[in-house]
């Protein structure tokens, strides 16, 4: 099997990250503890202005939404009341296991053709993570 273009140049990129990481060790650990420290910080001061309800600096409060608890609502009037101001929904999901679909088939409940009809097949592959800084 020939290497892909792609796979080429991926694997020259990481060649290139690891050389970089591997040459400058004090300017990754750095960077590492300055991403740390700002992250700790915003953590903090995004908890800060959610306690107040404001808006500060970066941190805008653009907006305020109201939120009712519906099956708290439902639970607390009763279905007939709790129609009167809200709606329950139904989602419907179909899901075929595809072993019990091929039993199904040798079992003449369906035919071949029909469950080719509705059958694709799509690869899992296990790939290299992104990199990202912490």
């Amino acid at each position: 099997m020939s290497t892909l273009t792609e796979i080429e140049e991926y694997d020259q990129a990481l060649k290139d990250l690891r050389d970089f990481e591997e040459n400058n060790p004090n300017v990754i650990e750095k960077y590492r503890q300055l991403i740390e420290e700002y992250n700790i910080k915003r953590e903090a001061a995004e908890k800060a202005v959610r306690a107040e309800g404001i808006s500060c600096g970066d941190f805008d409060r653009y907006q305020e939404v109201t939120k009712i608890d519906g099956e708290g609502l439902y639970n607390e009037l009763g279905r007939e009341e709790f129609l009167k101001v809200g709606t329950i929904k139904t989602k419907n999901e179909f899901k075929v296991d595809a072993k019990r679909a091929k039993m199904a088939v040798s079992r003449g409940i369906i035919d071949q053709d029909t469950l080719n009809a509705y059958m694709t097949k799509e690869g899992r592959y296990h790939v290299p993570k992104a990199v990202v800084l912490p």
